[in-house]
């Protein structure tokens, strides 16, 4: 019953977008994005970026929810979502977009998707269809999921390789460009890290620890043992949960951690020394700015088994700081970090060049709209 309402509502969406049929493409960039209801850093720097040369672009960001509000809400979007399809050469996405790919492409249209993760620890897309987190492959095939793409951004060869997998595409649809928060991760800005500071006195007294844990379906982050035996003498602990994670985790501050939702994770990497993630790919931006990194993984087997991993950590350079328990986290902290190892993680991952990311990905939306 579920795929034949799956069906019915594909064939809807093809047979209202017929309405929209004859309008014509315009020199035009839309973004489309479910990752937020807000323009993520990503698409705030790329539309920035684009308004300065003169590009005319239009950007759509909602999230899909699940309730009926939330449905009509999405719906009212799709809408212009149609309308801006039909009518942009251009289109950017930065993950799954339903009508992207299951309406028909129109003749000198070029899709391009530039993915919100700078990696794939943990598979995704195809890769991870009919796992127990997954999609059915048959919910998939209906979904035409992740078809139609032109171009897939992708950091390296390595990385491009499990893309080609998630997206389905042609290896030498893959090009080798850098995400807009590169060029934030790397800039000074002493006025983040001064409003960090004023509501957070505590970071200029100790060494400061990020901890940003991927997300869990279905599943709140298991804390009490990390947060027991964390060393709050020396260390600060700055706890960043996934955007998508509901859980209430403000009881650690009585502990001494930081639980933070006013400042992003971007904004505390640049100010924080030490990072602590298990399978999230914000260990290469912590890579690209040589923070010490740790990997702790208490539910290795059962993520593996749940979600399916692309890398094991423990093969690569920074093996040695892959935990699986608390005290061999523990332990990690409090020895010397080599910086070598990060070092020849970040560069078998991230190819691209580093300088004016945003700039580049906009010379090549450029060029997309100049054919």
């Amino acid at each position: 019953m579920k795929t034949l309402i799956i069906q019915i509502a594909v064939k809807c969406l093809q047979f209202f977008n017929l309405l929209f049929k004859p309008l014509k493409l315009k020199d035009r960039v839309v973004i489309i994005s479910r990752q937020a209801d807000e323009p993520t850093l990503d698409i705030q720097l790329l539309k920035a970026c684009l308004d300065e040369i003169k590009i005319e672009n239009t950007v759509l960001t909602k999230t899909l929810t699940k309730s009926f509000r939330g449905a009509v809400s999405y719906g009212l979007q799709m809408i212009a979502q149609m309308y801006h399809l039909a009518t942009s050469k251009v289109v950017i996405l930065d993950g799954y977009c339903i009508l992207a790919s299951v309406l028909p492409k129109k003749e000198g249209q070029k899709i391009v998707q530039i993915w919100h993760a700078l990696g794939a620890i943990k598979k995704f897309g195809w890769q991870s269809v009919d796992n127990p987190d997954g999609h059915s492959n048959e919910v998939a095939e209906i979904m035409q999921m992740h078809k139609n793409y032109d171009y897939v951004l992708a950091p390296g060869q390595v990385t491009g390789a499990f893309f080609a997998e998630a997206f389905r595409t042609q290896q030498d649809r893959l090009v080798c460009l850098g995400l807009p928060r590169i060029d934030f991760l790397r800039e000074n800005n002493p006025k983040t890290n001064a409003e960090i500071e004023r509501d957070y006195p505590v970071v200029n007294m100790k060494t400061n620890v990020l901890y940003v844990p991927t997300f869990r379906k279905n599943a709140a982050l298991e804390l009490e043992s990390l947060i027991a035996g964390f060393d709050f003498t020396n260390l600060n602990l700055i706890i960043k949960k996934h955007f998508l994670d509901k859980g209430d985790y403000t009881w650690a501050e009585q502990a001494g951690a930081i639980v933070d939702t006013k400042y992003s994770s971007m904004e505390w990497l640049r100010r924080c020394e030490k990072v602590i993630t298990d399978y999230s790919a914000i260990a290469f931006e912590a890579a690209i700015l040589h923070r010490d990194l740790y990997i702790y993984q208490p539910d290795a087997s059962k993520y593996a088994h749940k979600v399916g991993l692309n890398v094991d950590l423990r093969t690569e350079a920074i093996g040695e700081y892959v935990c699986f328990t608390e005290e061999e986290l523990f332990q990690k902290l409090k020895q010397p970090y080599d910086k070598e190892k990060v070092t020849a993680f970040c560069q078998k991952y991230i190819e691209f060049d580093l300088d004016e990311c945003t700039q580049n990905l906009c010379a090549f939306i450029s060029r997309l709209l100049a054919e």
